[in-house]
């Protein structure tokens, strides 16, 4: 059980936790004094298995997800992200599901990069984990994502009827990357931040 968690902070145990192997075993979170809980998984590792796990826990960013961490460092000319979807209903209606498509610049326009997350729903931090290259020849590399609604097949647009989210990534790091919406000048903007784990 944990007490508290801090932004930033990873917490856990200074040495791995042994399974049985070949069996089915539960792993439970619950609030620090109560028996409330959080999150739990059933795992079957095979015999020297290793299950590099994490919890994202946030109330203030309603996340309540495990996530699979990679393993090694992350080279600094790459990016490892999940996407979290934070979007207000002022730029995602709640019965709109969308799919996030990543498009890379290619020096003169945005073109598909050949990377999505198939419903990416409201409040919840998409399973998929996301690696890119973010230099190339010693030159950053631009992203955007883009939110086509699964319905219409149409991308949702901002105030300003501009479709394009900035990527915010941090090079060399595993992170969440938030999709979020804010209100400048009297318009609902798009815009992501990024926070390393």
């Amino acid at each position: 059980m944990l007490d508290s968690l801090t932004p930033g902070i990873t917490k856990g145990l200074a040495t791995p936790l042994m399974l049985a192997a070949d069996q089915t075993n539960r792993i439970l979170f619950k609030k620090a004094g109560t028996d409330s809980l959080l999150l739990d998984t059933v795992l079957n590792p095979a015999p020297g298995q290793k299950i590099p796990l994490k919890l994202a826990y946030s109330t203030e960013l309603g996340i309540r997800s495990f996530i699979t961490a990679s393993e090694g460092n992350i080279p600094a000319d790459s990016a490892v992200f999940f996407l979290f979807n934070q979007l207000p209903v002022e730029l995602q209606a709640d019965d709109v599901n969308v799919d996030a498509i990543l498009f890379r610049f290619n020096g003169t326009d945005y073109v598909d990069a050949g990377v999505s997350w198939t419903n990416l729903e409201k409040n919840k931090l998409h399973p998929d984990q996301k690696k890119i290259a973010v230099v190339e020849d010693e030159t950053p590399i631009r992203y955007i994502i883009r939110l086509k609604d699964r319905s219409t097949g149409e991308f949702l647009p901002d105030g300003l009827g501009l479709a394009d989210v900035s990527l915010s990534y941090l090079p060399g790091q595993r992170q969440i990357v938030s999709v979020k919406g804010r209100l400048t000048r009297g318009k609902w903007r798009f815009y992501s931040e990024a926070a390393a784990y």
